[in-house]
């Protein structure tokens, strides 16, 4: 006789009691991606269904994922978990041989000997070959439940069209709300005048002509980072927990290199239109192999600085078992266990979406177009990214986060367009 758990919809997390196994497993996935602590989510929220910022609206907890939502955005009959925890929660069962049957106000879970996944719309099972993935959600749907032709569910597409804006003027009002407190936002001073010239010559990258093009740049950057549940931010950011800005001190790495007058010139030019979000011809695409990619919308001329690499700023000891794969070192310490790296998980910019290439393969060497370097500026640690070639048009950029070994970053599931 196959098992049969019924439990009301309020209750999914009682189903875990009549199955030891099923509950320390799902507790383990949801412990292993939900590292941040409480504070920081508080601070840091956004509501998971409608992705707006905190307001007035009554809101709670997720029993599954910890992460906070307004209780208006989910049924009235779910609300113990939101609904990316109850479809974690189905398919986990299904793995384990189970299935899930709604008959009124039940929840039927009962043995299942052949099973893939769970569509989210209407909670049956679907092949993974007559399904689509939502690449906002990360959900899993039939192809007829999907109801949308791009690269977003029909509710992930709607929502990002009305809450989106779409106009040039109020776009770099938009970005000034995911400002974080722990962003380090202070203005870049040129304390120290560098007389020695460096070995590469930054310039201000060459913006778009037409206000039309630029909000469509813009808009595709925002777009982008929306979907992928990421705040803009244009600097460094802090938190208490896994850094302090007195960490990134640059007396502690003698490679870090000084920029001179001229480069340091073009960086603060270059910052001063990087953080309303404008960006230097550069535009975010999406591609069904790669997911979202970096691409130019105009031609870029050898040594334009393209972005600088943001993102919150980890000791290493905190990134040991970070699943992030757009980690860079920031700044390396004598101690190992303080060096800094930049992981752009929750607040970044269009450098978070430049593809990587396996440097294994000659042939993807060869199509590399954009380096790092890292400098001192302020006395601390920064990166930039500039193009080490001349961009043509429609060209996606491509960078070697293995520069100098071949195994120092798991690089082998990169794929070139």
């Amino acid at each position: 006789m196959p098992k049969k758990i019924i439990c009301t919809l309020d209750q999914y997390a009682n189903i875990f009691r009549h199955c030891e196994l099923t509950y320390k497993q799902f507790k383990k996935l949801i412990h292993k991606k939900n590292k941040r602590s409480l504070n920081q989510q508080v601070f840091s929220f956004r509501c998971k269904v409608c992705m707006n910022h905190r307001d007035t609206s009554p809101h709670r907890r997720c029993n599954g994922c910890q992460d906070l939502f307004h209780l208006k955005c989910v049924d009235e009959e779910s609300k113990q978990l939101c609904s990316k925890c109850q479809v974690q929660l189905q398919n986990m069962l299904l793995k384990l041989q189970y299935i899930t049957q709604v008959e009124g106000d039940t929840l039927i879970v009962h043995e299942c000997k052949s099973a893939n996944t769970i569509c989210s719309v209407c909670y049956a099972i679907c092949d993974e070959n007559q399904s689509k993935i939502c690449y906002r959600c990360n959900l899993r749907q039939h192809v007829q439940c999907y109801n949308s032709q791009t690269e977003f569910c029909s509710v992930c597409d709607q929502y990002l069209k009305d809450n989106l804006p779409y106009q040039y003027d109020t776009i770099p009002n938009y970005i000034q709300l995911w400002k974080s407190e722990y962003t380090c936002q202070d203005d870049l001073i040129i304390i120290d005048k560098v007389k020695k010239q460096n070995r590469v010559r930054l310039y201000l990258p060459k913006y778009s002509d037409s206000k039309e093009k630029q909000l469509q740049e813009s808009y595709s950057l925002i777009k982008a980072l929306c979907a992928k549940s990421i705040y803009f931010s244009d600097d460094l950011t802090y938190f208490p927990e896994d850094s302090k800005p007195e960490d990134n001190n640059a007396k502690y790495e003698r490679k870090l290199e000084d920029l001179d007058e001229e480069n340091l010139k073009s960086f603060l030019q270059f910052k001063e239109f990087s953080r309303l979000g404008i960006t230097p011809q550069l535009m975010v695409d999406f591609h069904i192999k790669t997911g979202f990619i970096a691409k130019a919308t105009g031609f870029i001329k050898k040594g334009s600085i393209l972005a600088e690499y943001c993102g919150e700023v980890k000791k290493w000891k905190n990134i040991i078992f970070d699943q992030n794969d757009s980690i860079m070192e920031l700044l390396s310490h004598p101690n190992p266990k303080k060096t800094l790296y930049v992981v752009p998980e929750k607040y970044s910019n269009i450098a978070r979406f430049v593809c990587g290439i396996d440097n294994k393969i000659k042939e993807q060497v060869e199509i590399v177009n954009v380096k790092c370097l890292r400098v001192a500026i302020n006395k601390q640690a920064r990166i930039i990214m500039y193009a080490c070639k001349d961009i043509q048009p429609n060209e996606i950029l491509y960078y070697d986060y293995n520069s100098g070994g071949k195994y120092l970053y798991p690089t082998e599931g990169y794929q070139i367009l």
